[in-house]
């Protein structure tokens, strides 16, 4: 009992939490309908209880081999499964089957995996540099794109800098609505991001979309990746947004 206490004790609060969000659990360890906190550090990742901020379990980084991925299936899940052992509170009960699995349901999940998966990633040092495209952006209504920049599509953002490396703007992957090819324009790309359109043209075009489809798919982002539009469509739907 008194080891019980010492590991209750020893689990973080909600407070500690860098970032936390509503989710709805689903499984048979937890109510179906059941609405909790879940937070995270650069250690490890929780889930809380959001009348008492009590941690119900807890998964570390480093030692737990922790997984947090969006399902499939529908367009609010994500999973957290450990690979070997379950949370520490299941270890401390005896539980220690291989391949836990929790599923829960959160509205804006893209931002919830980008918060999660950044600290994760720093945690287990697994940040990846970006790739670096160069080419030229704009905006619309200003003719075809014409100032040279860098495009680095890194884990989490797409950040366009100067040649010099000066940065221009960030566009962050959980606030991409759209993405279209540009087709009367050779390389074309148009990113809307939080109602903003952004214009690019990129030789390496195709190779920049899938960096975006593969961060997309990570993120469980729900982003409309549609067919080519012209410029001028973009000019137009972005005219009508201001």
């Amino acid at each position: 009992w008194l080891e019980f206490e010492a590991i209750m004790q020893s689990l973080p609060s909600l407070r500690e939490m860098a970032v936390h969000h509503l989710v709805t659990a689903k499984g048979s360890l937890v109510r179906r309908t059941a609405i909790h906190f879940c937070g995270a550090t650069a250690e490890g990742i929780g889930i809380f209880d959001p009348i008492t901020s009590k941690c119900l379990n807890y998964w570390r980084f480093g030692e737990d081999d922790v997984t947090v991925a969006p399902s499939l299936t529908d367009s609010e899940e994500f999973v957290i499964w450990t690979k070997g052992k379950g949370s520490t509170m299941h270890r401390m009960m005896g539980m220690t089957e291989v391949g836990n699995r929790w599923v829960f349901l959160s509205p804006d999940r893209a931002a919830l995996l980008s918060d999660v998966l950044f600290l994760r990633d720093c945690s287990v040092d697994e940040i990846r540099d970006p790739h670096v495209f160069m080419g030229f952006y704009g905006l619309p209504g200003q003719g075809p794109p014409q100032k040279r920049v860098q495009i680095l599509a890194g884990a989490f953002s797409l950040t366009v800098s100067q040649p010099d490396g000066e940065a221009v703007t960030e566009i962050t992957y959980r606030g991409i609505q759209k993405i279209r090819r540009l087709g009367d324009l050779a390389g074309g790309l148009a990113v809307r991001h939080q109602c903003q359109w952004w214009l690019f043209v990129c030789d390496e075009r195709e190779d920049l979309l899938k960096e975006l489809r593969a961060a997309a798919a990570r993120l469980g982002l729900n982003v409309d990746l549609g067919c080519s539009i012209a410029a001028g469509e973009v000019d137009r739907e972005q005219a009508g947004m201001d």
